[in-house]
């Protein structure tokens, strides 16, 4: 199984029908979700949770697959994983909490990296738009 999922075709395997009895087999996902960060989408429910596989998805920068909408909610407020969200071309700032909506360090690293574009600022808090003076299409 391990060289199936380390030698599969486009990296994204947990999908397939196959692999279901896999999909809470700790050593498979983390193996799996390391080829290829889309395979978080697949495996069981219960790593929604798991911090340490969220981070080792969300290190895979560049992948125009976000996982951030499927993490847990506890995850999604999570100040470290958002902050490598922010390094994607297109952050995902509509999945953060309220609370990283409107924190001045992701405001911070989101015009330091994203500059004043309003599409990055959409979904963050009026009051750091109002100081990044961010205009709104």
């Amino acid at each position: 199984m391990k060289f199936a999922i380390e030698h599969s075709a486009n990296g994204t395997i947990m999908y397939l029908d196959c692999m279901k009895p896999y999909r809470k087999d700790k050593e498979l996902v983390y193996l799996a979700c390391k080829v290829e960060r889309w395979n978080f989408v697949y495996v069981d429910k219960s790593y929604r949770d798991d911090f340490e596989l969220a981070k080792l998805c969300m290190e895979q920068v560049g992948n125009l697959n976000t996982i951030y909408e499927y993490m847990s909610a506890r995850l999604r407020n999570n100040k470290e994983l958002a902050m490598l969200d922010l390094q994607e071309d297109f952050p995902n700032t509509e999945y953060y909490s309220s609370k990283l909506r409107n924190d001045d360090e992701i405001a911070a690293t989101l015009f330091r990296l994203h500059g004043a574009d309003s599409w990055a600022w959409h979904h963050m808090s009026k009051r750091l738009k109002k100081k990044y003076k961010i205009e709104e299409m």
